[in-house]
């Protein structure tokens, strides 16, 4: 919660930072309130909000995918508009390409030039990321995606069962070309 002995909390506060899941929602929206609405009222610009991620879900230890980061998000940007606050919002995690770019970048200067793959369960987010840096993909079976076919809005190169079997794939395709 918000200091309410000290007058000038809200010149201080020049950032505000979500770096893991949001627990209790509704507290964090508070917070973020009255920091925006005390901010607006003084005159003093906006602070701006970075995020982790914006996943909508995680494979987790359930049947089912959870919940993740992308919920908070999408009703923070909907309180913002509807309370007439301007949310500049920064994320950081997957698929920002930015991740990917810098991923590759590490990985040219330490290895030299490659193939690039990634292999992930989420087409929002590991499969999506790849796709725009053109990295060759594998859609796993084994966590938020669970269905044989390819996703329709974020396709991967390939759908596999599992984390091994796009391992076998890359091995095969390494060892054909080096015997082209």
């Amino acid at each position: 919660s918000l200091p309410k002995t000290y007058h000038d909390w809200g010149q201080e506060i020049r950032a505000i930072f979500a770096l893991n899941d949001v627990n209790p929602y509704e507290k964090a929206l508070e917070v973020i309130h009255n920091v925006f609405h005390e901010k607006k009222r003084r005159g003093f610009t906006l602070p701006p909000y970075f995020a982790g991620h914006n996943d909508i879900a995680f494979a987790g230890g359930y049947h089912r995918p959870r919940m993740a980061f992308g919920p908070f998000n999408y009703m923070l940007e909907h309180h913002c508009s509807r309370h007439g606050f301007e949310l500049n919002k920064y994320y950081f995690g997957k698929p920002v390409k930015a991740v990917f770019e810098y991923v590759q970048e590490i990985m040219i200067n330490k290895f030299g030039q490659g193939c690039f793959f990634m292999v992930g369960d989420n087409p929002r987010a590991d499969i999506k990321g790849a796709n725009e840096i053109g990295w060759a993909s594998f859609l796993t079976q084994t966590g938020v995606h669970q269905g044989p076919e390819n996703d329709p809005e974020n396709p991967a190169t390939m759908v596999v069962n599992t984390f091994a079997d796009s391992v076998d794939v890359v091995l095969k395709i390494q060892k054909e070309k080096l015997y082209l």
